[in-house]
């Protein structure tokens, strides 16, 4: 796995936990709204240009041991 890899995938996992909190603390917002969108983007640029490096890490992750 490479650097860039390991941000996109933080930045991403991040960005799905501050939406859940937002939604949860705030309700809907333009906060929201903006949430939504960054995660979307990052998700795709996840699916997009590291498809197989994401799919390894979540069958690490949520995999059975």
């Amino acid at each position: 796995m490479n650097n860039a890899f390991i941000l996109s995938f933080s930045v991403a996992v991040g960005s799905i936990v501050m939406l859940i909190l937002n939604l949860i603390f705030f309700g809907s917002s333009i906060a929201t709204t903006i949430l939504g969108a960054s995660t979307a983007l990052n998700c795709a640029v996840l699916s997009t240009f590291y498809r197989e490096e994401s799919l390894e890490t979540l069958k690490r992750m949520f995999g059975k041991r």
